[in-house]
């Protein structure tokens, strides 16, 4: 009986983490506000700009949409693979979802950081 009770409430724990998820999409929504902040920027002093500046200027768009597109990969894959399963109406659903389990997510999430931080140390290096 207690056994039951605690199987149960672990189980039920896995919903602590929906408000997470929501939580970064969230985040998804502010880094996009960020990058049309930096896109309405680049063109408005395109004609100003050199072309290091330019370079940076895209590298940081780069480096935001791979931000953005791992808040996408972790928030629905994570949710899927941890809460519930997401059942979308009208077959509008992605081809990789359900098939990135926490192993091939984590792969995803280290190459991402890799790609990330390799264009950071570029625009550090282009800025010296």
């Amino acid at each position: 009986m207690t056994e039951r009770f605690i199987e149960r409430l672990l189980f039920a724990c896995r919903w602590l983490l929906a408000p997470m998820y929501l939580g970064l999409a969230i985040a998804l929504v502010a880094l996009g506000i960020k990058f049309f902040q930096e896109a309405t920027h680049v063109l408005l002093s395109i004609g100003s700009l050199a072309e290091d500046q330019l370079v940076l200027i895209v590298l940081t768009l780069i480096d935001l949409v791979l931000v953005g597109s791992l808040i996408v990969m972790v928030m629905f894959s994570g949710y899927e693979n941890f809460v519930s399963r997401i059942d979308v109406a009208g077959g509008d659903k992605l081809g990789w979802l359900g098939k990135l389990d926490a192993g091939t997510l984590k792969l995803k999430v280290a190459g991402s950081i890799v790609a990330i931080y390799s264009i950071h140390l570029l625009k550090v290096f282009m800025d010296t």
